[in-house]
């Protein structure tokens, strides 16, 4: 009940209209965050056969979340920007101009074409300021800013599937007519600058599927792991015939460290379903 108030407490005192003007779209309050996703729906990316949407492996992505303890209306402000390689230079020069920190430049995938970079970046302040700095750096991209319309209905077969996936990891994911997103927050309290992470602003794993044909599917995450668990996701991952594609850091001041660990793969139904609840396994998820 307590955190309930407070979640509302923080949606009412903030007004994050001014964020969504700034950044040309509206974004969704959950868990004490606000945040607007910017899917790569002007990129066209494949890996061998499969070609990438964009709510599978290809969305920029901007977080705010209240600072605690401070007062005014101070936020973290987080998230990842998916770029082509002509873009990385010119939203770094942005970013850095603006004194955002870059906390982690890298791939997620592995032999795609053409290529794409994920650069994670923070910053502390106010919200609306933020926004404007990051909608200049998001206008040296091709990121489309209007939101997407005319989305193709959830078939009764792709809902079926998509449900026999959920039941088999045991976790509730977001349906889409190609793409199924699961949120995995883990047991433990996860910080970053002394500062709590939710689910929407860097605390939770992340997996998601996609569908080929009517028996196969591509899968991909982004797996949050303590020291101790890095190999034996690894090997989990590995025995079942999926890929690691990256390894590394996301955040500078983590607490406790964690590291990232990013999958892909394509294949049946249910020899990927299978190999990724093997590593989930091994991971400490909040039941």
């Amino acid at each position: 009940m307590l955190a309930a108030l407070s979640m509302a407490l923080l949606q009412t005192t903030f007004d994050w209209s001014g964020v969504s003007k700034a950044l040309g779209r509206e974004g969704t309050f959950s868990d004490g965050v606000y945040r607007i996703n910017f899917p790569r729906a002007d990129l066209k990316v494949r890996v061998g056969e499969v070609e990438i949407q964009p709510g599978f492996g290809l969305t920029t992505w901007a977080a705010f979340a209240p600072m605690q303890g401070h007062r005014g209306k101070a936020v973290m402000g987080m998230g990842d920007f998916v770029v082509t390689a002509d873009e990385l230079p010119r939203v770094q020069s942005r970013l850095l101009a603006a004194n955002w920190s870059i906390t982690a430049v890298h791939n997620h995938l592995a032999g795609e074409q053409p290529q794409v970079m994920y650069m994670h970046f923070s910053k502390i302040g106010e919200a609306e300021t933020l926004a404007g700095e990051l909608r200049t750096a998001l206008a040296e991209t091709r990121t489309p800013i209007a939101p997407t319309m005319g989305l193709s209905q959830l078939l009764p077969e792709t809902h079926a599937r998509w449900q026999s996936i959920q039941a088999q990891l045991g976790r509730k994911g977001r349906e889409n007519p190609r793409v199924l997103n699961l949120s995995l927050p883990r047991a433990e309290v996860l910080k970053e600058a002394g500062e709590v992470l939710k689910p929407s602003n860097g605390g939770a794993s992340s997996v998601n599927f996609q569908i080929l044909d009517a028996a196969r599917i591509a899968a991909t995450g982004d797996l949050i792991l303590l020291a101790d668990e890095v190999q034996p996701v690894l090997k989990a991952l590995h025995a079942a015939g999926i890929t690691v594609t990256a390894l590394h850091n996301h955040m500078l001041l983590d607490e406790p460290r964690t590291f990232h660990l990013h999958f892909f793969a394509a294949g049946g139904d249910a020899a990927i379903v299978q190999g990724v609840k093997e590593a989930l396994s091994r991971t400490n998820l909040k039941s």
